[in-house]
């Protein structure tokens, strides 16, 4: 009788910065079916088997592996025992080689498993099987799956003893080399999977973003009994830099790394738009991918769904509470707060280096900045700044968190029709749907077709001439604004944060300021830079529509857009660097 190889799949639904990942979709399919569709292309696999906890938060994975018809062992073991729930697995099954996979890696390859199997299938004398280095000294891409014999599995879970030996499969082996192997094989994989170093596993919302598009384009163009060629996926991440620039950034957190802990209090709603949440998912995203924090959102406003905010570990109240500030401040690293109104008054922090919460208020107005010990400006002007402590507040072109998009080209020549794009606010709180449709409709040429983004909390947008529908389309509360401004010659847009969105994309952009949102002094500096794009009112932006059409520039201040592209990283930077700070002036005191 040959050997018993038993891949063991380890799942759970708990992680901290993409919860309950194993269930987002990859064409039309959850991620953790995918990755078993990979793994049954290995025919000398025994069993497979799901390893995950005995508790109700995952439940929903013992579920999908009963319905399915997959096997699955739930660990009644301590949740973050994972050798110990991968040996639950191992010794029920009577394995002799086991092939332990994250089930986080839904491009983990099969052909290498068989490789590795070849090694050590039928050779006692080998204890676990690893890939070689190339010629030149690159690795392979292939991440999240190892091969162990039993033997030297058993040896590694009887030495593993701390919380994060246990914690990591092989972490005693590969990182403290608390046991080794007697012999070790060696595979030495195709030229193709060496020299491309990038993250093929799912542990964040941009990863996932990564992913999902890599599935979506194979199954355009493939059948749903293959599964994606990672040759081919490393041939899209070399050729397509807007492909790779997704997930390119993501931090890999290492076994002995202790995630910051922060909260971000925001809010959204009718009266307030949706800028102070888009821009905290910007910054939650910014921090788990940089840093590997765990991010709690909360969110004050009536629950709206909102895909990006579907990936991220949130909640929606009704009202701010001392409660709340005080449980973020006892219990988080970093507690960062964006919000119109102001800041509550029992919220009272000094900027005391020895407290353990580090506070960030975002846009905060002048006589709420003493209250935290980072003052974050996403504009590139205030008239205050000189009077904030020139350490505590930073402020510029740079300093906008502003989701990524494609950056905009200049339109073909001639088009056959050309594509306007208007954007009146998550809740258009000028009425601009009211009227303004039908005055472009009829003032631009008729060669321009305008699609009018309507806000969650905005009413639709009025069009009631039927000659003029056919070239009026509304698109509802888009899940990926940014995107979508490639598709298009020019913007039309009030004030607020989409208008800094389009700047960052290079996209040639109308702005005028339907409500009094800017300051006095951002506006005029806004004139200067911009003269024939800055609108007085809803009028003259259409007439400076039209002569932008007639132009298509292509000179748009990449100065600029370059700088608004950093503001993610500088924020999550200087927030790095202020934690490392306040540790180390911590330990001095203790």
């Amino acid at each position: 009788m040959g050997e018993r190889i038993i891949a063991v799949v380890g799942a759970r639904l708990n992680s901290s910065r993409l919860p309950k990942k194993h269930f987002l979709s990859l064409a039309g399919k959850p991620l953790i079916e995918r990755l078993w569709e990979r793994l049954a292309k290995v025919d000398r696999l025994t069993e497979i088997v799901l390893a995950t906890t005995d508790d109700s938060y995952n439940e929903p994975l013992k579920e999908w592996a009963e319905t399915t018809g997959r096997k699955c062992v739930a660990y009644q073991g301590a949740i973050d025992d994972l050798m110990g729930r991968v040996d639950s697995v191992v010794k029920q099954f009577d394995t002799d080689i086991l092939v332990y996979v994250c089930g986080d890696c839904p491009l983990v390859e099969p052909s290498a498993i068989d490789r590795m199997l070849d090694q050590i299938e039928g050779q006692p004398e080998i204890d676990t099987v690893g890939f070689s280095l190339s010629a030149n000294g690159d690795k392979v891409i292939h991440e999240g799956f190892d091969v162990f014999r039993r033997g030297f599995w058993d040896r590694m879970v009887s030495v593993a003893s701390a919380p994060f030996e246990k914690e990591h499969v092989g972490a005693v082996y590969h990182h403290l080399k608390k046991v080794m192997p007697t012999a070790k094989g060696e595979v030495l994989e195709p030229e193709e999977y060496y020299g491309t170093e990038h993250r093929i596993s799912v542990d964040t919302p941009s990863d996932y973003r990564f992913m999902r598009r890599v599935y979506v384009e194979w199954y355009s163009g493939n059948g749903d009994e293959t599964i994606v060629d990672l040759k081919h996926v490393i041939d899209q991440v070399k050729e397509e830099p807007g492909l790779r620039c997704i997930n390119e950034h993501v931090y890999q957190k290492t076994i002995r790394d202790t995630s910051i802990k922060a909260v971000i209090v925001t809010e959204s709603g009718p009266k307030v738009g949706m800028g102070h949440l888009m821009r905290m998912l910007v910054a939650t995203a910014a921090l788990q991918d940089y840093l590997g924090a765990n991010v709690k959102l909360i969110i004050k406003g009536a629950p709206l769904e909102i895909p990006d905010l579907a990936l991220v570990n949130h909640s929606w109240i009704s009202e701010l509470t001392t409660e709340l500030w005080q449980e973020a401040l006892e219990n988080s690293d970093l507690l960062i707060f964006d919000l119109k109104e102001k800041l509550d008054t029992r919220f009272e922090k000094g900027p005391q280096l020895s407290k353990k919460c580090m506070t960030v208020g975002i846009d905060l107005p002048m006589n709420d900045a003493t209250s935290c010990d980072l003052v974050w400006l996403p504009t590139f002007f205030t008239e205050n700044a000189e009077t904030f402590a020139a350490n505590d507040v930073r402020v510029g072109w740079d300093c906008f968190l502003l989701k990524d998009s494609p950056l905009w080209r200049k339109c073909p020549d001639s088009p056959q029709q050309k594509k306007v794009l208007v954007l009146s606010g998550g809740s258009d709180a000028a009425g601009l749907g009211e009227t303004l449709p039908e005055k472009m409709l009829r003032q631009l040429p008729a060669d321009v077709r305008i699609d009018w983004v309507q806000g969650p909390y905005a009413s639709e947008p009025i069009v009631s001439c039927d000659d003029l529908r056919d070239r009026f389309n509304i698109l509802f509360a888009p899940t990926d604004l940014p995107s979508l401004f490639s598709e298009y010659d020019a913007v039309m847009c009030v004030y607020g944060v989409s208008y800094f969105e389009c700047l960052r994309a290079g996209i040639p952009t109308v702005v005028f300021d339907a409500v009094g949102a800017a300051q006095p002094g951002e506006w005029q500096q806004l004139k200067k830079l911009f003269p024939d794009n800055v609108a007085l009112d809803g009028g003259d932006a259409i007439s400076k529509l039209a002569a932008l059409l007639l132009s298509c520039p292509n000179d748009l201040h990449d100065d600029i857009a370059f700088k608004l592209r950093q503001g993610s990283k500088n924020f999550v930077e200087e927030i790095a660097a202020r934690i490392i700070a306040r540790t180390e002036i911590s330990k001095k005191v203790g």
